[in-house]
């Protein structure tokens, strides 16, 4: 189970990954200052893409809390029931707290602030 579990998790890290993967092959990364911007938007392909990140990092997060492997504990979540509303909100909140990452990886931001609401203890 331990074997699936994680290659289930790195598949969608993989998956995940791959935007920001591509666009940095043209010069572009896609940072969370992006991400921040695509969620701001109140409908259309940026909000859909946004929900669908977040909700997808937080799924790998919840799969990863599985593992008793002490080389993913810091990706472990424990998230006793959001909505993907609510995982937006979380990383909307902690964006607008952290300028000083904007320039990060998307993906570093989401995990920062999912983790920061719904760390395992």
């Amino acid at each position: 189970m331990k074997t699936v579990t994680l290659a289930i998790c790195a598949t969608t890290l993989l998956c995940l990954n791959g935007a920001t993967a591509a666009d940095e092959s043209k010069g572009q990364t896609q940072t969370v200052r992006d991400l921040y911007e695509m969620c701001k938007k109140p409908y259309g392909v940026d909000t859909a893409f946004c929900v669908g990140y977040i909700g997808g990092v937080h799924d790998m997060m919840m799969m990863i809390r599985l593992s008793d492997d002490e080389k993913v504990k810091d990706l472990r979540l424990c998230d006793p029931g959001s909505t993907r509303g609510a995982e937006v909100q979380v990383f909307l909140n902690w964006a607008e707290k952290h300028p000083e990452h904007w320039s990060k990886l998307m993906f570093a931001g989401v995990v920062a602030a999912l983790s920061t609401t719904w760390r395992c203890p």
